[in-house]
């Protein structure tokens, strides 16, 4: 592949053409070389910002080589149009007078000064501004209106000016000079379509001053509806008035819709987003290609500007060669940063990072669907009609929806929440988790110790909860092989678990819930009718108990509620229930329960398990046995005391009673709380009781006659 020339600067020679404007450039060349002994050549190159005036007129003065002397001339690095036009009149005489320092040189020099001087109404000889009475000095507009000094025409400055040549007979002297010159000069004028409107004016006047010097030709490049524009203000028929000073005009042609598409496709190429893709992926490059960039990039300058900042920003999401974005989501998003930056802004405040905006969508959630399409249609709608149709395509093309679907996610695309934030931040660490990582995770050297490495980072429940959104959209990456190593390793880290507080409020999946999260998403992998039994090798092997209770029971007391399992579907799974029941059962029993580092989820399994009648007359049994009733207070009850609040607690008036009355010698610091928490919450739904039975006992008024 040949190295691409990614920076928005001009082609200097014409081996870096890449839009086959040789042959054009070729033509301007000769025209410019034409013998014009009377008179200067002032041809015309037009096109619109951007299209390659300056690429081919650097070509052009390769062409001509040494037919000419040839100066350039930058008018929009001069401060203001009298400099302006003083600069460009240096610039010409550098070009066409002679260096030395003989007698004719100087006079020559000292005769094209004075018409210059003349022409910029300042006397040579210091007299004051001159303008209204050298002759076409006036179309110097506002530039003689700044360097004159009309009120103070001296005596002497007009006796001065009166002893000299005129104006006409000045520029003939110069003329009958330039026509002995065998080698004519080339000023070539860039960018004026970058100048003011009386910048404009300016510079396009001195060149009709300077017209009629023989030998000398001028290559104007420009944008002809910009100084169309610029001398309307000032000169009748402005169209005429180029028309006079035009020799000839040559329109640059645009690059060919072939040219764009390979130029485009090369540029994206080298890019290297391209390897390894789906065929889905590769359908979208093609759409992104066809509907948006072609369209939309419609001059080289917009390619290169559009692949050079894509190409800047890439290493922010292709790291460690692993790429963080869909190729054609990436370039879409890029595309609406850079032409449409309302909608981009609308996209980006849609994830509520602005001041208050988190909160603003947490209040307003229910309608905040339909604010997001308010005001993404409001972004579009006040773009330009052309823009309009390319944005939304763009926004069409990268799917948006409030839904979020794993396929979507293993595409790593824009419109999920997992990656968005890598699109709009131009960085893989805001990916739930980068690519880099989940690769080590889920390639084909997967092993228990690389499980057990990212099931260490669990304990920040920040990293925790990224682990889980990631495992739970993309587990059909975890290679089959690996998936009962997976969810055994899940199980037994499970096990060590300890009770998590569950604040009002908070957003993190407690341990026991990511585990049944993780393994559900792993059974869903798996055809049905291999569920039950690669679930019952995942306990057997990992020798797990109170995890795989807990996920084994949510399931059932989801099937007495719903009469349908979530992964069970209609498979029976009472025996690998009543197995788990079994051995909860026996610890229960042996007191063994309470040594479990999460007493309170261990007992909730084991509820799940045998159901809420066996439980409720567990719960009986608590009432006749203090002993059991303080290690329940202790260990079961007592570990939410580190949640920081009270609990609304239900139990029959019969056990709260036992609660209240049990000795305070047998509790710990922590069965004193619950013991405490449980009465307040008791005396709490009392109260309440009684305030529902004397409002319900209030008649309606509104029914009263």
């Amino acid at each position: 592949m040949k190295a691409m020339n990614f920076l928005d600067a001009p082609i200097r020679k014409s081996s870096e053409d890449e839009l086959s404007r040789l042959p054009f450039a070729k033509l301007i060349a000769a025209k410019l070389l034409e013998p014009n002994p009377e008179s200067a050549t002032v041809v015309g190159l037009t096109a619109s910002w951007g299209s390659g005036k300056s690429s081919v007129a650097n070509m052009v003065v390769e062409i001509i080589g040494e037919g000419a002397t040839v100066v350039n001339f930058e008018p929009w690095m001069i401060r203001n149009e009298e400099a302006l036009a003083r600069e460009l009149f240096s610039l010409i005489g550098r070009a066409i007078l002679p260096k030395d320092d003989s007698r004719e040189s100087k006079k020559r020099r000292a005769q094209f000064y004075t018409y210059a001087a003349k022409a910029l109404s300042v006397s040579a000889t210091g007299a004051g501004g001159l303008g209204l009475v050298v002759p076409g000095a006036s179309v110097f507009g506002k530039a003689l209106e700044k360097s004159s000094k009309v009120v103070k025409l001296a005596a002497e400055g007009l006796e001065a000016q009166a002893a000299e040549p005129s104006l006409t007979e000045a520029r003939d002297q110069i003329s009958a000079h330039l026509r002995q010159s065998t080698k004519p000069v080339v000023v070539v004028i860039d960018d004026i379509d970058r100048l003011s409107h009386e910048e404009v004016r300016t510079t396009f006047q001195i060149i009709k001053a300077c017209m009629n010097f023989p030998n000398v030709r001028y290559l104007l490049l420009y944008d002809r509806e910009q100084v169309i524009q610029a001398l309307a203000p000032s000169v009748n028929a402005p169209e005429a008035f180029l028309e006079k000073i035009i020799t000839q005009s040559f329109d640059l042609p645009e690059a060919t819709k072939k040219q764009r598409t390979q130029l485009l496709d090369e540029y994206l190429t080298s890019l290297g987003i391209h390897e390894n893709l789906s065929e889905l992926a590769n359908e979208r490059i093609g759409l992104a290609f066809d509907q948006v960039l072609l369209p939309g990039l419609i001059t080289l300058r917009h390619v290169k500007r559009f692949v050079s900042t894509a190409k800047s920003l890439l290493p922010g999401v292709f790291v460690d060669g692993f790429l963080n974005v869909d190729p054609a989501d990436f370039l879409l998003v890029e595309y609406l940063r850079q032409y449409s930056p309302s909608v981009y802004t609308a996209l980006r405040d849609e994830e509520a990072p602005q001041p208050g905006g988190r909160f603003n969508r947490y209040v307003n959630h229910k309608e905040w669907p339909e604010l997001v399409k308010v005001k993404r249609k409001e972004a579009v709608d006040a773009l330009s009609s052309t823009l309009k149709e390319l944005t939304t395509r763009t926004v069409a093309l990268l799917d948006l929806k409030q839904d979020e679907f794993a396929s979507d996610v293993a595409e790593k695309r824009f419109c999920t929440k997992y990656w968005k934030p890598v699109y709009l931040g131009f960085c893989d660490a805001r990916a739930t988790i980068p690519e880099s990582q989940w690769r080590r995770l889920v390639d084909e050297t997967i092993t228990i110790e690389t499980i057990n490495a990212m099931l260490e980072t669990w304990s920040n429940r920040d990293r925790r909860d990224e682990w889980v959104t990631a495992i739970c959209l993309r587990c059909q990456d975890i290679p089959v092989p690996y998936l009962l190593d997976f969810v055994g390793a899940l199980f037994q880290w499970g096990d060590r678990q300890s009770y998590e507080t569950d604040q009002f409020g908070e957003t993190h999946e407690p341990w026991y819930e990511a585990v049944r999260m993780c393994a559900e998403a792993v059974m869903d992998r798996l055809v049905v009718s291999a569920r039950l039994g690669f679930l019952a090798k995942a306990v057997e092997e990992s020798k797990a108990l109170v995890t795989p209770a807990f996920v084994v029971g949510f399931e059932l007391e989801g099937r007495r509620q719903n009469k349908h399992g979530r992964w069970s579907r209609d498979l029976d799974i009472s025996p690998l229930a009543d197995g788990l029941a079994k051995r909860l059962s026996e610890q229960v029993q042996s007191g063994a329960i309470w040594e479990q580092p999460d007493v309170l989820h261990s007992i909730r399994a084991w509820h799940y398990l045998i159901g809420q009648a066996r439980f409720e007359k567990w719960h009986t049994n608590l009432i006749s046995d203090t002993d059991l009733l303080a290690k329940y207070l202790n260990f079961y009850m007592g570990c939410t005391r580190i949640d920081g609040r009270s609990h609304n607690w239900s139990m029959s008036p019969g056990l709260v009673e036992a609660i209240a009355m049990i000795d305070l010698g047998k509790l710990t610091e922590d069965g004193k709380w619950a013991r405490l928490d449980i009465i307040e919450s008791h005396i709490r739904q009392q109260t309440q009781d009684i305030l529902d039975q004397r409002l319900a006992s209030i008649p309606d008024l509104s029914q009263l006659d």
